[in-house]
């Protein structure tokens, strides 16, 4: 059995065609174009972030000290130094800009002890192995993706030109009866009408007239019946 390309459907035939047998379509042509398949998402992993567990003091960006008292008293004395400030410009790289006023501050600083960064390391590098696998399976999956695009673009556009078409005929269907009665039923007259006020149309009219027609008679049959 053959195996039928996207060019070889009718437009009624891919009317027909389930959501799932589109994306076997696209994946088909695909196929034929030596394009991967698309697998899953890749899923990104959760990113776990372990927060640190102890605090350190931090005075002005001089140093860092584990007792508040130790770095009070260190800021405390470089307070009491006459200090400058500085700036950078020109052909130089230091200039000094006068007497420095700002304070001399004792901040807190988050901070991982060492026992506590041992014990999440073989942590930290399993999620970033994870992440690693992530980001490579991710750029694989775009990679396959944009190589994809076009021919999802050609199978969507041909379905999309489909529907136009049969919006058209049941426009032209309903156009087809007006004419047969303003040509008191000769069929020729009314489908030169047709063809007159739509010659785009001409092939489709050409190609689907008489079908028309005989629908037009077996529903006025019906209806009479």
């Amino acid at each position: 059995m053959a195996i039928k390309r996207l060019d070889e459907y009718t437009n009624e035939e891919l009317l027909e065609l389930t959501e799932e047998q589109v994306e076997t379509l696209i994946d088909l042509e695909c196929a034929h174009e030596g394009v991967a398949l698309l697998a899953e998402v890749p899923v990104k992993p959760t990113e776990v972030k372990v927060q640190p567990d102890t605090e350190v003091y931090e005075v002005s960006g001089l140093d860092y000290f584990k007792s508040h008292e130790d770095a009070k008293k260190v800021a405390d004395l470089a307070a009491s130094f006459e200090r400058i400030d500085t700036v950078s410009g020109g052909s130089y790289t230091k200039k000094i800009a006068g007497i420095s006023t700002t304070d001399v501050r004792v901040s807190i600083v988050k901070a991982y002890s060492e026992s506590h960064y041992a014990k999440i390391a073989t942590e930290n590098a399993r999620i970033d192995a994870n992440l690693k696998a992530y980001k490579e399976a991710k750029a694989k999956f775009d990679e396959i993706q944009n190589s994809r695009s076009d021919i999802t673009e050609g199978v969507l556009a041909k379905l999309g030109d489909a529907r136009q078409e049969k919006q058209m005929i049941n426009t032209l269907m309903a156009e087809a009866a007006r004419y047969i009665s303003l040509a008191q039923g000769e069929k020729e007259i009314a489908k030169n009408f047709m063809v007159n006020a739509r010659p785009n149309q001409k092939d489709l009219i050409d190609e689907h007239f008489e079908t028309w027609v005989v629908d037009l008679v077996s529903d006025k049959m019906r209806n009479v019946a």
